[in-house]
């Protein structure tokens, strides 16, 4: 090597990875800036090649625990004590147990196994996350740095101190009470935070405002001012319980309904990044009573209202037959059809809900519509849509078959929300065979042209 030549971090970090007697690398190991070193380790993570376990911790991918954890104890400082360096499987405390020289609270975690630390005399070491800041202040940095080390694709630290964000803005939706109103939550915030089918970041909150029988049934001018009013006291609620949210003017009013209200607050970001929005969004929509809320353990453990995952599903059907064909200069659609897809295990339950009246009307009156949606996601273009939102929003690697916890690739989810519509029985008889080969995966392989609409012919989206 001539003298004064310096190794980039990635050409360090693969130096260090040809050694095949190592398991794990920490980011002091790696020569380069913090910055330099953090883009090394990323790019080895989206390759498979590593990993992370834990905070600061990265594991090859087809390393076992075993391995990885008797290297990086002394590394981080502990001893392991020789005669009882490993206890193997504990499936009472659910994991493999180490007995180390003093307290350990680290969360290491590979492939659903996860590391238990014991004392000397046998006492055992419990993973504990760091204490939440009040709901008044800003995420810790402490508590931004734990958040993030507990996803395997956070791919910024302000990624992680927003969905924290997002965490205190729901304590304040659960504390929040209106006489006129109770507020349901939905959207994929509610599917990932409270029913937990999925697994990815979701940045807004959506929720449903249910007025008293006696306003809704009520003039429609008194309906209008009744939501307005408990839209309104709900902002007002949220930037006294989040004082470091600040209203902004993006908010808007659907005027010729008077049933869609969203107001935006901003935040300056202690760790700021260029993918990720300084932004809050809450969206309050108010509909006909008559659909049943689910009581769910809320983040302090009381129960609170929500919507039923069935009909969050319908809602984004909806969104996805008249958003999706022809729509592909608006990526962030492709939320619609990833959330479906993580759905479809549970929508077969559909035609035993309320949702099934839905689903008739959704086939007789649009069903060739959803035919036309499933098919425009052969389109190339939303396959690299899909590609940039899992690498903004995914919380797990992408793959088939490689991780026992990853997210699906395109085709493969393709296939989900294909045979998710069936399962609801929203496509039409004449469509089904049809529907049936792409959610087998082989309807690609001799597929007509597919229609392309200008955008000028598309609406702006709605998040």
């Amino acid at each position: 090597m001539p003298q004064g030549f310096r190794l980039t971090a990635l050409e360090d970090l693969d130096r260090l990875l040809a050694d095949p007697n190592r398991h794990a690398v920490l980011p002091r190991e790696v020569d380069g800036s913090p910055s330099g070193v953090q883009r090394a380790l990323r790019k080895r993570c989206d390759d498979r090649t590593l990993q992370r376990i834990g905070h600061g911790i990265y594991a090859r991918s087809r390393s076992k625990l075993f391995d990885v954890v008797p290297e990086v104890l002394p590394k981080l400082g502990y001893e392991a004590l020789p005669a009882l360096k490993v206890t193997n499987q504990n499936f009472k405390h659910g994991g493999s147990v180490w007995r180390i020289d003093r307290p350990c609270r680290r969360l290491i975690v590979k492939h659903g196994v996860k590391a238990v630390f014991e004392s000397p005399d046998g006492e055992l070491y419990r993973a504990r996350p760091a204490r939440m800041t009040p709901m008044h202040e800003p995420p810790s940095r402490q508590e931004t740095e734990l958040h993030f080390s507990l996803y395997d694709r956070c791919h910024s630290y302000a990624r992680a101190e927003k969905d924290l964000i997002v965490k205190k803005a729901l304590q304040a939706w659960e504390d929040f009470r209106h006489p006129d109103a109770t507020l349901a939550l939905e959207g994929a915030t509610c599917l990932t935070v409270y029913h937990r089918l999925l697994n990815r970041f979701s940045e807004d909150i959506d929720i449903r405002a249910v007025l008293t029988d006696e306003l809704e049934h009520g003039p429609p001018e008194r309906r209008i001012a009744a939501f307005r009013e408990v839209s309104r006291a709900f902002a007002k609620h949220v930037v006294e319980a989040l004082p470091f949210l600040k209203p902004s003017r993006k908010g808007r009013f659907r005027r010729r309904a008077g049933r869609f209200e969203s107001h935006t607050f901003t935040y300056d970001g202690r760790i700021p990044h260029e993918k990720v929005l300084e932004s809050l969004r809450v969206e309050l929509v108010q509909k006909p009573n008559g659909l049943p809320l689910d009581p769910v353990r809320g983040l302090a453990g009381d129960l609170h209202p929500v919507i039923r995952p069935t009909e969050i599903a319908m809602g984004k059907w909806r969104a996805a037959v008249s958003r999706l064909p022809g729509k592909y200069s608006y990526p962030d659609l492709v939320r619609h059809p990833w959330d479906l897809g993580a759905m479809s295990a549970i929508l077969a339950e559909a035609g035993a809900s309320p949702t099934a009246a839905l689903s008739a009307m959704i086939r007789e009156q649009r069903g060739e519509a959803v035919t036309e949606a499933l098919r425009s996601l052969h389109d190339p273009a939303w396959g690299q849509n899909f590609a940039a939102y899992a690498d903004l929003m995914a919380t797990r690697p992408i793959g088939d078959g490689f991780f026992q916890y990853a997210d699906p690739t395109w085709a493969t989810l393709r296939g989900d929300v294909a045979l998710a519509a069936l399962k609801m029985d929203l496509i039409p008889v004449r469509d089904r065979p049809e529907v049936q080969t792409m959610a087998e995966g082989r309807w690609d392989t001799n597929r007509p042209e597919l229609p392309r609409r200008s955008r000028s012919q598309g609406a702006s989206s709605e998040h």
